[in-house]
């Protein structure tokens, strides 16, 4: 991820994108897949009167079928890349055969000491992933 630091006013979502980068050099997905582009999943979010309902799951295993329908009508092979940082969304990566390229735990990067992504109470990292399509 390149970003222009200059354009990010606050400091802590600044380094929470070091942060990112830092996990996506490590993951090298582009690297690891020999490709050049990819859909990319970055988020999945619930709000909390919905959550406990399946709906992440299902709004994931839509947007991966659609991807996948696309990636048979127009080869090269399709790869996707994500990430996750809760323990819910790692599972639902797991259930549609996603490829752990790389595990940031939160408190191993720390920028003046301190670690970037602190109180996370049951979540402890960010799982970067691949999927090949077709």
């Amino acid at each position: 991820m390149k970003f222009d630091e200059s354009t990010i006013k606050g400091e802590t979502f600044r380094k929470f994108l070091y942060y990112c980068n830092a996990g996506d050099v490590q993951s090298d997905f582009f690297g690891h897949y020999g490709v050049d582009e990819a859909p990319h999943f970055l988020a999945m979010a619930v709000n909390g009167k919905y959550q406990k309902l399946g709906l992440a799951g299902k709004i994931f295993n839509l947007a991966v079928t659609m991807l996948r329908y696309i990636a048979q009508e127009k080869p090269p092979p399709t790869y996707i890349k994500g990430e996750a940082s809760s323990n819910f969304s790692k599972k639902i990566y797991a259930r549609h055969g996603f490829v752990e390229l790389f595990d940031n735990p939160f408190d191993s990067y720390k920028i003046d000491g301190k670690p970037v992504i602190a109180n996370t109470g049951v979540h402890t990292s960010m799982t970067f992933y691949g999927l090949k399509l077709a």
